[in-house]
């Protein structure tokens, strides 16, 4: 029984040896586990210190250009400052201050002045056809028509066709200020035949024209960027145009219009607005009454000679300070017709915060384009 006891004693012994064994053994493998451990921290510590000194140093760096920059900036501020503020403000408030000035001291001076009155003898009545999308032009043996060319649209296939450099080469800089260029002249040269042609504006749909027929002694003035087309009565010749220079009215200079543009008859001209030409008739009793009538200067395309022309201030200051309206309206008095557009704008209005385009728009007012 105690050997049974010793032996029972013996292979408890040996479990407990080979526990203990294991036992070290996991704890030597525990052990290799937490020093691999332990090195792979203390080496991504190592690079996290390395890492935080770049850091640093780069923002010590960044500190020192920022201190410098700032220095700089309180250096140039103390030289330039007060100046750039004054810029600053002249900028935002010059426009207005400049707009002031005109509307309420330049533009009242145009009472002293008297109304541009063109000498011509050319004083009958013109005729005004309805205004449409498109027209229909009639040619007799013998006319002929100038078109410019975004206005063409149809024709009979006889006409007899060709290109017209220049609308007129008396006016050469302003036929090509006002892109009377590269045109098309239609002819009818088909014996006792009447032909038609079709005018309609081919790039913009708000685009509306009429006709204005001016006959043998009558005349009308006319801006020549509204001119769509010509027609008269021989291929031959060349559009009867005259010019007027006022360099000696006051009107002229406080508007800075110095010329007009006056077609003379037998003519018809095709002109073009935005949503149609209106025709506004000062009659007899506009005369005996003394009644003016007043339009939107952009809206003006053209007048008969017949009638006094000059410029009156815009009605409200607030509409001229946010460029709804000119500075100055046109005035008309007297007896007969002046056309207008149904819209007020012009293709540099809708520019008009461009420089360059406000240039051009000066320019082409100054030679009465």
């Amino acid at each position: 029984e105690s050997r049974a006891k010793q032996a029972d004693l013996l292979a408890k012994a040996k479990d407990v040896i080979a526990q203990r064994e294991a036992i070290e053994d996991s704890a030597g493998s525990h052990e290799l586990k937490l020093q691999e451990e332990r090195e792979g921290v203390l080496e991504r510590l190592t690079v996290a210190k390395e890492e935080r000194d770049r850091v640093k140093s780069e923002a010590d760096r960044w500190e020192g250009r920022v201190a410098k920059s700032q220095d700089f900036l309180e250096a140039a501020f103390e030289k330039v400052g007060k100046p750039l503020i004054w810029l600053s403000l002249s900028i935002i408030f010059l426009p207005i201050l400049a707009k002031i000035a005109l509307y309420y001291f330049w533009a009242p001076l145009l009472s002293f002045g008297r109304p541009v009155a063109l000498k011509t003898a050319a004083h009958a009545p013109i005729r005004v056809t309805k205004t449409a999308v498109a027209q229909q032009v009639v040619l007799d043996t013998g006319e002929s028509a100038t078109i410019q060319h975004k206005f063409y649209q149809a024709s009979d296939e006889d006409l007899i066709k060709k290109t017209k450099f220049v609308f007129s080469w008396k006016y050469p800089f302003s036929c090509l200020a006002a892109g009377l260029f590269l045109l098309t002249r239609v002819t009818n040269r088909v014996p006792g035949a009447q032909r038609r042609l079709t005018l309609s504006s081919q790039t913009d749909a708000e685009v509306e024209m009429a006709v204005v027929e001016v006959p043998e002694g009558g005349a009308v003035v006319c801006r020549p960027s509204f001119l769509a087309a010509l027609i008269q009565n021989s291929g031959d010749e060349e559009p009867r145009v005259r010019s007027h220079w006022r360099f000696f009215s006051l009107h002229a200079w406080i508007t800075l219009q110095f010329r007009y543009f006056e077609f003379r008859g037998p003519v018809k001209l095709v002109v073009w607005a935005y949503r149609g030409v209106r025709a506004e008739r000062l009659t007899v009793d506009n005369v005996q009454e003394g009644n003016e009538r007043r339009t939107n200067q952009l809206a003006t395309i053209g007048f008969t000679p017949s009638l006094s022309y000059r410029s009156r201030r815009s009605e409200t200051f607030i509409s001229y300070l946010r460029d709804h309206n000119p500075l100055f309206d046109d005035l008309f008095s007297g007896q007969g017709v002046f056309l207008c557009q149904q819209v007020s704008r012009a293709e540099h209005h809708r520019q008009a915060g461009n420089f360059w385009a406000k240039i051009w728009n000066g320019l082409t007012k100054i030679i009465g384009l």
